[in-house]
């Protein structure tokens, strides 16, 4: 009887393993092989691998990002649960959830606006494209912190 309950504690592992497999691993692989595959267009902006590859690190950098601002705001969140400050804490956690992430963005964009000091000196030095990405992780990580914290919080 010991020996089958051991070997029962598998079956989750494997599960997981199995459905991962099926649901990111196995269509990943597939586009891969379909973007490796394709030819380029006359009206392609740069190579599909490489569009693909951006989009990847993108969402990995911002991925990390989120999981480090959102850590401990989801411990503490996790902590007030049951106590009396919770509903004011759990409100201000949901706010950016609720909002769509291109308003977080442009929130972000309206800090730089044409006329100010910031847009000339980027404009000035060459840095307008920097600026640009630095707004958009901004706004995502702003965006998505809050996912990590409800998630970390259900955890505790």
């Amino acid at each position: 009887m010991g020996l089958a309950m051991r070997g029962s504690g598998w079956i989750p592992p494997i599960a997981a393993t199995a459905l991962w497999v099926a649901v990111v691993a196995a269509p990943a692989f597939c586009l891969l092989q379909i973007v490796m595959g394709q030819e380029p267009s006359a009206f392609d902006v740069r190579p599909l691998g490489s569009l693909l590859l951006t989009s990847f690190a993108w969402s990995a950098a911002i991925a990390i990002g989120a999981t480090l601002i959102g850590w401990i705001p989801g411990r503490v969140l996790g902590k007030t649960l049951g106590q009396r400050g919770f509903l004011p804490v759990a409100a201000l956690f949901l706010a950016p959830i609720c909002l769509p992430a291109y308003l977080v963005f442009f929130a972000w964009w309206q800090s730089w606006p044409p006329d100010s000091a910031l847009h000339a000196w980027a404009i000035e030095h060459g840095h307008v494209p920097l600026l640009r990405k630095a707004t958009l992780a901004l706004g995502l990580l702003c965006w998505s912190w809050p996912i990590v914290s409800w998630c970390v919080a259900g955890s505790v």
